[in-house]
C-alpha cells in the first residue's frame, strides 16, 4: 500500500496523490498553495468515469458533506 502525503498552506497532511488538484477535481492549483478549507471544498469525483464513461460521483458532495 502506497500513500502520497502532501502538505496545505496551512500545514494540514493530506493524503491525494499529486502535488496539484488540477487533474482530480475542478481546482487549480498546488495543494501547498491552498488552505485546507479551500481543498474541502474541491469536488474529488469531478472527473471520475465508470466503465461507461460516465461520472457517478460528480456533484455527490465533497469531504465537507
Amino acid at each position: 500500500m502506497e500513500f502520497n502525503i502532501h502538505i496545505t498552506k496551512d500545514e494540514y497532511l493530506l493524503a491525494i496523490h499529486d502535488p496539484m488538484v488540477d487533474r482530480t477535481t475542478e481546482g487549480e492549483g498546488r495543494v501547498d498553495e491552498l488552505l485546507l478549507e479551500e481543498v474541502k471544498q474541491l469536488d474529488a469525483g469531478f472527473y471520475f468515469q465508470d466503465l461507461n464513461g460516465e461520472c457517478p460521483f460528480k456533484g455527490k458532495g465533497n469531504s465537507n458533506s
